[in-house]
């Protein structure tokens, strides 16, 4: 099977576009009710390493926010910020070796439109050993009332690493209902995409299903732009159509990770499945296909 590949510019985390809308829950917190979501507060949100690079401790901070991540303002005091949970998502790889809550700490917004608030971010510390396997990890803030911040740590490895036995399935999805294209199996090379990461990612899985593929850099992300399977081409068209990924794990669970990074930072390993569904977007950008918790319940490809 002949490839195209594509020059990559970047490393970065999942395509905002992606991301589903949020639907908040009540919380016992008038303040956390009153502004339910948060982000990132005078701090990354996503780190990348280089293997073998020693160990790693991150601070990361968080204050309340709108549905689309956007500042609102500090906590309003420090029993609300320390009601924010920090845990590892499912899946990250051993490189994230532990997310410590902190005490929290006093911060400060000045709205666009004027106000200036001050009160508490939640805090906490990620350790990251560079020594340990390559690939991507996340820690993620959360509140009683839904509302969440993933921050992303990549550890690059430090040279070209292919992965065998990964199977993938492609899908096209914009009848609104799945409907089979191909699928295959093999060695997943790090290079079928071109791009900084030396690790084979689920991006680079497309080349076992397709007969050639283009991508494009949008929101500070890559993604796949135009796949051709068989004598038909799935082209990607902005609030359109597109193609989004999910990855299963050799047990046929949903890897948690997948639903959280871009396909050209996931990394694949032994056993996974990666499935590719070209789909219309919605008006909130979300996409018309909803990713099973098991790999059983997505119809097979002869």
């Amino acid at each position: 099977m002949k490839n195209k590949k594509i020059k990559v510019l970047g490393v970065t985390s999942a395509i905002m576009m992606a991301m589903g809308s949020l639907s908040f829950a009540a919380s016992s917190n008038a303040f956390i009710n009153a502004n339910p979501n948060i982000t990132a507060y005078n701090t990354d949100y996503n780190f990348t390493y280089t293997q073998n690079d020693g160990s790693k401790n991150e601070d990361l901070k968080v204050i309340a926010a709108d549905q689309y991540w956007s500042v609102i303002r500090p906590f309003d005091n420090e029993d609300t910020a320390n009601e924010i949970s920090w845990t590892v998502v499912p899946g990250s790889t051993n490189a994230l070796t532990s997310v410590t809550k902190q005490t929290p700490v006093s911060a400060t917004y000045t709205n666009y439109n004027g106000p200036t608030y001050s009160g508490k971010a939640a805090c906490a510390q990620a350790v990251v050993d560079t020594t340990k396997t390559p690939g991507v990890a996340v820690a993620e803030a959360t509140n009683d009332a839904g509302g969440y911040m993933d921050f992303t740590f990549v550890v690059n490895a430090s040279s070209k690493q292919n992965m065998s036995n990964i199977n993938v399935r492609a899908y096209d999805n914009t009848s609104g209902s799945l409907v089979g294209l191909k699928s295959g199996s093999g060695e997943v090379s790090s290079d079928a995409v071109e791009t900084t990461i030396n690790y084979a990612s689920a991006m680079d899985s497309i080349s076992l299903v397709s007969n050639s593929y283009t991508s494009d850099s949008q929101y500070g992300t890559q993604f796949l732009k135009d796949v051709t399977i068989g004598n038909n081409t799935y082209k990607y068209k902005s609030g359109e159509t597109g193609w989004v990924y999910a990855v299963y794990n050799s047990d046929g669970s949903l890897n948690k990770v997948s639903e959280k990074v871009g396909g050209e930072t996931f990394n694949v390993s032994n056993g996974q499945t990666v499935v590719w569904v070209y789909v219309n977007y919605n008006s909130d950008y979300t996409a018309n296909v909803t990713f099973p918790s098991n790999l059983s319940s997505l119809p097979t490809i002869n």
